[in-house]
Formats: structure tokens, C-alpha cells, sequence
């Protein structure tokens, strides 16, 4: 199992992001430098993981095809990709 990976710069959308796995993922891979994104329903839940990790958060529903298509529009846009 590989242990020292850099994450540094690496883009990452996390979906999920506001708790459980999803939020141990959004903390640790900026912690370690990473530029996140993430998606989860809730307004006030993505405020406050996106204060408190600096990653981008985007209120939005992975479940809704109506929102697919803006949610990968904001994450292209927020990682510069």
C-alpha cells in the first residue's frame, strides 16, 4: 500500500462532501495541499466545510440530472481544468 503520496496541486472533486467519508477526504487532501471541490445538498453544510477546509463548495445534487451538467460546470471552473 502506497503511503507517501504527494497530493500537492493534484484537482479533486469530491461528491459528498459534507460528511462521512466525503468530508474525511475534502479535509485530508487539502490538508495535504490538494485543490478540491465539492458537491453536497445542503447550503449551510457546504459554507461551513468550504470555511473550514478552503475547498470549493457547490450546493448542488448528484441524484438530479438537472443539476449534473451547472455542478460540472462549477467544478471545471473552480480546479481550472
Amino acid at each position: 500500500m502506497l503511503t507517501n503520496i504527494d497530493l500537492q496541486g493534484l484537482r479533486v472533486a469530491v461528491t459528498g462532501g459534507t460528511s462521512g467519508l466525503g468530508l474525511a477526504l475534502v479535509r485530508q487532501l487539502a490538508r495535504e495541499g490538494a485543490f478540491v471541490a465539492f458537491v453536497a445538498r445542503t447550503a449551510a453544510s457546504v459554507e461551513r466545510v468550504a470555511d473550514e477546509t478552503g475547498a470549493h463548495g457547490i450546493v448542488g445534487d448528484v441524484g438530479k440530472k438537472a443539476d449534473i451538467y451547472p455542478i460540472a460546470l462549477q467544478v471545471t471552473a473552480s480546479l481550472g481544468v
